[in-house]
């Protein structure tokens, strides 16, 4: 028998799996010294068992963002702050909000570059569950000739 206004739920998410990664990421902050010393942050995507969408957006431009996803840790992680020298084999994000794709316990990276100093304000937001501010962080460029 067919009633109106009975809808069925699973335990988790209605069906369409969890798409809120538990724990809440918390990206530190990203940096780049004189064209030399990138400080870069990561953090794991836990809790969810359907791919989600996260929007990267910056309060100004004037310089270059990019993220690479990682199936395990990376060997250059040190308690979630990356010292790296490169952003070979990194995505350079290309315009403004970005939309990226992640799964369950994957890692995802951010970094930054540029030659002018500035400073921005950086906000992930998860477009699969409700456009939901996730993490703010800051980038800053230092460069001094």
């Amino acid at each position: 028998m067919f009633k109106v206004g009975v809808v069925s739920k699973s335990v988790g998410g209605g069906g369409g799996g969890d798409v809120t990664p538990n724990p809440t990421p918390n990206w530190a902050d990203i940096s780049f010294f004189n064209g030399q010393f990138p400080i870069v942050a990561v953090q794991q995507i836990q809790g969810i068992t359907s791919t989600i969408n996260l929007e990267v957006s910056r309060s100004l431009g004037g310089f270059t963002m990019y993220y690479k996803i990682d199936t395990s840790a990376p060997s250059w992680t040190n308690g979630g702050v990356i010292l790296d020298i490169s952003f070979s084999g990194w995505t350079q994000i290309i315009s403004f909000p970005a939309v990226i794709n992640v799964s369950n316990n994957q890692y995802i990276s951010f970094g930054c570059s540029g030659l002018t100093t500035t400073s921005a304000t950086v906000t992930v937001k998860n477009n699969s569950d409700s456009a939901i501010t996730l993490d703010t962080f800051t980038a800053t460029i230092t460069f001094e000739e």
